[in-house]
């Protein structure tokens, strides 16, 4: 059987080879962008909750034990803000922390191109569109 493969591969022209190739390395490239994007989600939502629980707890502190409020308005008027806060600091925490993944372990070959243009700085986004 192996023989009948390597007589088969000696046949080939060199053009098949190179889509085939071609092919393999596509492949390759959205398996391990898919498993990238699973694994940054997964880290998006935990640096997220922890950026907000750390919110709450630090305007817990601020409002009953710095400001001596006895009332819960405070807090509930300061919830919601704290929601969107957290969830704008955990948005930019997460590009950083994807930017210095890619960079640290040279993401940039092994990633579709589309993903690596979601995580490039302003200065290489401007590079890349020719903007000022």
């Amino acid at each position: 059987m192996k023989e009948n493969e390597t007589i088969r591969s000696d046949l080939e022209p060199a053009d098949e080879k190179s889509k085939r190739a071609a092919f393999v390395k596509r492949s390759e490239q959205k398996r391990r962008s898919t498993i990238f994007m699973i694994v940054a989600s997964v880290i998006e939502i935990a640096v997220t909750l922890i950026i907000m629980v750390g919110l709450y707890i630090f305007a817990a502190w601020l409002i009953y034990k710095v400001l001596k409020s006895t009332s819960p308005v405070p807090f509930q008027i300061a919830y919601p803000l704290i929601f969107i806060l957290g969830m704008v600091l955990g948005f930019i925490v997460y590009k950083r922390i994807m930017r210095f993944g890619i960079d640290k372990f040279n993401l940039k070959d092994t990633l579709q191109p589309d993903i690596i243009d979601h995580y490039l700085t302003r200065k290489e986004w401007k590079a890349k569109n020719n903007r000022k």
